[in-house]
């Protein structure tokens, strides 16, 4: 079984603060960190539930997050085209999205935004809403992959349900304002327990 995984930052566990997304902000290397972090044990997690070989794209901003040096070796990053063409050549069995946020304009999702914050309202298909999301799951399903599992925020995982309703969510934190979250304490577990269900299932 090959499993990539598509990270985003927003809906990582511990990144709770509006603050910590700041490249040129003192919490950003500890921000970094934290999805490595969380990078590690999900591919720890693909692996002991079958996978032989992971992938992974680090996924915000054009990259730039994902510590080299302290990732997981058994995974292989990716370039986005490189991710599009493991897509589109069918050597990717499915798709895990890692650290994923609401879509813009969403009451009670945590730095809820769709591709920018700055120049995107919305982007939608067939007169409907998308999230990021959902727009990663139309690419791979246009090629027979299947966005097995989704972690984040509460919200985020409650909409990407709306649009993918077999998906398996893993709410590692709750948005208590637009900037600001609370990361549950079992989040670890959390994260394990959803990865290991979507590839067991």
């Amino acid at each position: 079984m090959n499993v990539f995984i598509l990270t985003d930052l927003e809906g990582i566990a511990g990144i709770d603060s509006i603050e910590q997304m700041d490249r040129k902000g003192d919490e950003y290397l500890s921000s970094r960190e934290k999805l490595t972090y969380s990078l590690n044990v999900a591919i720890d997690a693909c692996i002991n539930n079958g996978a032989e070989n992971v992938y992974f794209l680090d996924g915000h901003g054009g990259g730039g997050n994902v510590i080299d040096d302290i990732t997981d070796k058994r995974a292989k990053k990716c370039t986005i085209n490189e991710w599009e063409t493991l897509i589109k050549e069918g050597k990717i069995d499915c798709q895990i999205e890692l650290g994923s946020h609401a879509r813009a304009g969403t009451t009670g999702g945590f730095l809820d935004h769709t591709i920018s914050s700055r120049s995107i309202f919305c982007i939608k298909i067939n007169g409907r809403e998308f999230s990021e999301v959902a727009l990663h799951a139309a690419l791979c399903g246009k090629f027979g992959v299947p966005v097995v599992a989704v972690t984040g925020d509460e919200t985020s995982c409650e909409q990407t349900k709306e649009y993918i309703p077999e998906i398996y969510t893993g709410a590692v934190k709750k948005a208590t304002f637009r900037n600001n979250a609370q990361t549950y304490d079992n989040s670890d577990e959390i994260l394990i327990e959803t990865i290991s269900n979507a590839l067991k299932n």
